[in-house]
């Protein structure tokens, strides 16, 4: 177990984490030629053997997500992403986390590199406080019944490109400190400026730029507010950079720290039923609470753009120093 888990935290179960490691690699041992046997295989299954109407559409359903193969190969950055969590609990080596982050922005840029724009029509959940109604992309939007904290949403979507992946191609970069990998991410794909919300690649784009003019323009669009779902990416560690202010960065990061210790304190599942530590584990991991992303790329960019901080102050449960450190 990390020797800086806290008693009251979920408990880490080193077997289970080595299975995790390996069901990981597992993953992502599927290549290209496996997704076009598959298909092939599928193929062949309907026309040699009579179906009956669900399993005809089942199999219908599969060879069109495998058709659909560049989504699999742009999400195969996150698979990356919890594996190199999974071994940063197993306490192994740093420089086994960072060549598997570098691994993951190498696999995303070969995606990225081959990535031609499209349109899509897609489906989604929004959160209702930062929906925006007026936005040109949405084609219809309604009650979602099961959580009323959300809108089901149908998006026209052109030049589509999954931002948080993309995000998380630019924490590998930043985690495994290669700057070459870095410059050709962030320079490969031009995200469009937005004047209605603020566009987060958009914003490490400038930032990385060092125009914090455009930054602080951006910044006024800024969401007030959080999903309790998903880890915060807080406004206060841009808006510390762009006005160059390290109190208001600092606040950003105690901010983040204090709701991921939230979200691994055992007592808050316990008080709902749930039991099974590793399953809790996996999916805080599925739902990025592992690292915090967002507060290592910041540390990286008020870094390039000069923001003094005081290091010392950071904590490192879930913003690890090997990450960030020069």
């Amino acid at each position: 177990m990390n020797p800086m888990w806290p008693a009251r935290f979920i408990h880490i179960d080193k077997n289970h984490i080595e299975e995790r490691i390996l069901s990981c690699y597992s993953r992502l041992s599927n290549n290209k030629k496996d997704l076009q046997e598959t298909r092939q295989n599928l193929e062949n299954l309907k026309q040699n053997k009579p179906l009956d109407q669900n399993m005809s559409g089942l199999v219908d359903f599969i060879i069109d997500a495998l058709n659909n193969k560049d989504d699999f190969y742009e999400r195969k950055v996150c698979v990356y992403l919890e594996l190199a969590f999974y071994h940063h609990l197993n306490r192994d080596h740093p420089d086994i986390v960072k060549k598997v982050l570098k691994r993951g922005a190498e696999d995303y840029l070969q995606f990225l590199q081959n990535f031609k724009p499209k349109e899509k029509i897609i489906e989604g959940l929004a959160w209702k406080q930062t929906f925006r109604k007026n936005d040109s992309r949405t084609i219809c939007y309604k009650e979602y019944e099961q959580d009323r904290r959300y809108y089901k949403v149908t998006y026209k979507v052109k030049d589509f490109l999954v931002d948080s992946n993309w995000l998380v191609a630019v924490f590998c970069c930043f985690g495994c400190n290669d700057q070459g990998l870095l410059y050709k991410i962030i320079n490969q794909y031009q995200w469009p400026k937005s004047s209605e919300s603020v566009d987060r690649p958009f914003l490490i784009q400038m930032l990385y730029l060092k125009n914090t003019e455009i930054a602080k323009e951006q910044m006024a669009n800024y969401h007030k507010g959080y999903s309790v779902d998903i880890p915060p990416e807080r406004r206060e560690i841009m808006q510390g950079i762009v006005e160059n202010n390290p109190s208001i960065f600092m606040d950003g990061i105690r901010k983040i720290h204090t709701r991921f210790t939230t979200m691994w304190t055992m007592s808050r599942f316990s008080k709902r039923g749930f039991s099974d530590h590793n399953k809790i584990v996996d999916d805080l991991i599925n739902y990025r609470w592992g690292f915090s992303e967002w507060a290592i790329i910041g540390l990286h960019l008020a870094r390039m753009n000069d923001l003094k901080l005081n290091y010392n102050d950071i904590p490192e449960l879930f913003i690890p120093k090997y990450l960030y450190a020069e």
